[in-house]
């Protein structure tokens, strides 16, 4: 099963797929330097043994879901250079 997605460094526009939360093999996600735009898919919150969530220098915004509180093997959240409001979940 899948555990490192990288596609960082493209220029792939558009919303994070929601489908990555069925992705539940996921250690690590690079998508970094990318022209993402929307929020962050709630369903993220599935990737309970994910480590590294990176999507720094992206056009996301909104808040962060609170279902990232559920990733609870989460070491790296790398979210710099967004719009993202409120507070961490």
């Amino acid at each position: 099963a899948l555990q490192f997605l990288d596609v960082a460094e493209n220029e792939i526009m558009g919303p994070l797929p929601t489908e990555l939360g069925l992705m539940t093999s996921l250690l690590h996600i690079y998508a970094f330097h990318n022209l993402f735009t929307g929020n962050l898919p709630t369903e993220l919150g599935r990737l309970v043994i994910l480590q590294s969530l990176v999507v720094a220098y992206n056009a996301i915004a909104g808040p962060l879901p609170t279902e990232l509180g559920l990733m609870t093997s989460l070491l790296e959240l790398g979210a710099v250079a967004n719009s993202f409001t409120g507070t961490l979940p």
